[in-house]
C-alpha cells in the first residue's frame, strides 16, 4: 500500500502562473446563470418611457467576440407624452438616450404625434441591430402619410437603442470576467487548488 500527501492551497498561496490558471478555470463556469436579466429589466423600463411596447420581451443578443454579434428587440412604438423629461429623470447622465428620445419626439411633432411603429426581426442566425425591420404608419383621420424622414428616424433610433443595450451587456460581461471580480468570487467560495492552479 502506498500513501501520498497532497498539499492544498488557497488562491492567495498560489504562484502567479497558478493564479492565472485558477482564474481562467473559474471564468469557464462563472457566468452559468442568466446574468443579463437585470440589464434587460432596465432596458424594458427605458423603452417604456420612450414609447416602446416590448410586452412579449423578445430581446436577444450574442457576444462578445465574433463578427455579427450584437443585440436586437421586437415590439411596437407610439408617442409617449413627457418622454424627454422622464428619460432625463431616469438616466440623467446618458446623453445618447436623451438624443434618441429627442429625435423621436421631434419626428412625432412633425407628424402631429400620430406615428406608430413596429419592429420585427429577420429570420436568420444573427440577432444584431441590423436584423431589425422597422416600419411606421400614421394614425390620421384624413389618411395623411408620414413625413419622408419618419421611417428613417424610427429605424435609426430603434437600432441605436439596440446598440446601447449591447454596450451595457458588453460592459457588464467584461466587468464580471475581470480579474478582481473573479478573485472575489474564488475567495468568497473558499475554493482550494493544487499547486498548478487546478481545483482541488
Amino acid at each position: 500500500m502506498r500513501q501520498e500527501t497532497v498539499t492544498i492551497y488557497t488562491f492567495d498561496e498560489l504562484s502567479d502562473d497558478a493564479k492565472e490558471t485558477a482564474r481562467q478555470m473559474w471564468r469557464d463556469g462563472h457566468l452559468d446563470y442568466e446574468w443579463w436579466e437585470f440589464i434587460y429589466d432596465d432596458f424594458v423600463c427605458i423603452l417604456e418611457i420612450i414609447g416602446y411596447d416590448v410586452s412579449e420581451r423578445d430581446i436577444s443578443f450574442s457576444g462578445f467576440w465574433s463578427q455579427g454579434d450584437g443585440a436586437s428587440f421586437t415590439g411596437s412604438y407610439s408617442y409617449a407624452k413627457g418622454a424627454a423629461k422622464r428619460i432625463r429623470e431616469y438616466a440623467p447622465k446618458d446623453k445618447e438616450l436623451h438624443a434618441i428620445t429627442d429625435e423621436l419626439c421631434a419626428m412625432q411633432r412633425h407628424n402631429f404625434y400620430q406615428v406608430t411603429g413596429s419592429i420585427s426581426r429577420d429570420l436568420c442566425m444573427y440577432v444584431h441591430e441590423n436584423t431589425m425591420q422597422c416600419s411606421v404608419e400614421r394614425d390620421s383621420d384624413n389618411y395623411q402619410g408620414v413625413t419622408d424622414d419618419a421611417e428613417d428616424t424610427f429605424s435609426d433610433c430603434s437600432r441605436r437603442l439596440a446598440q446601447w443595450l449591447y454596450s451595457q451587456l458588453e460592459w457588464e460581461y467584461e466587468f464580471q470576467m475581470s480579474d478582481d471580480v473573479i478573485e472575489e468570487s474564488i475567495i468568497a467560495n473558499d475554493a482550494e487548488f493544487h499547486d498548478d492552479g487546478s481545483l482541488a
